[in-house]
């Protein structure tokens, strides 16, 4: 059905906004992945977003945990010069076994970009914060003291290499995983 004839059907039955808000809710309230909230000190895993959820944490897809967090250009200014090391450090911060994004990751979150899109809209109805929207990625494959690293594209592939912190200022976040065994 095309959105001019939903949106007169919807018209006509003249629902309130507080019930057009109240259905927003039930049809985003499922994730098409389990989450990771922290709440009251405690991880919490499910499919079920709601308000008083929690902190999100991450996404899990096919035994990978894809953290929220991310490296942000302010958390690149804090640390001074920024290499891949410096990345990887970074990673730790966030979790014990959290690694940046690498080429066999992109994939990974490539062959769920439209999921990850369903759910950005569903998390930004409750209020949090979208996650894994930018098209471009930086990928580390391995520690180093480089401050260049692979950048990829979700439409291009592997588009060149760019400074660290070029990314960082103009292009998007430096994302995190963790393999779950």
């Amino acid at each position: 059905m095309e959105k001019k004839e939903i949106f007169r059907i919807f018209d006509a039955c003249q629902p309130t906004v507080s019930q057009v808000k109240e259905y927003l809710k039930k049809m985003s309230a499922i994730s098409p992945f389990e989450l990771i909230f922290r709440k009251d000190g405690k991880e919490i895993f499910t499919h079920e977003i709601s308000n008083d959820s929690g902190e999100l944490i991450g996404v899990i897809v096919d035994k990978t945990i894809f953290y929220a967090r991310t490296m942000t250009y302010k958390d690149a200014q804090a640390l001074g010069d920024v290499d891949a090391r410096a990345v990887f450090e970074f990673g730790k911060s966030i979790h014990s076994c959290a690694l940046p994004i690498n080429t066999e990751i992109f994939t990974l979150l490539k062959e769920h970009q439209d999921d990850f899109a369903e759910l950005a809209e569903k998390l930004e109805v409750f209020g949090y914060p979208k996650i894994y929207q930018q098209e471009t990625h930086l990928l580390f494959n391995c520690i180093s003291d480089a401050q260049m690293a692979s950048m990829h594209n979700f439409k291009h592939g592997f588009i060149g290499s760019c400074s660290i912190e070029f990314h960082l200022r103009m292009r998007g976040n430096i994302y995190f995983y963790a393999s779950i065994q």
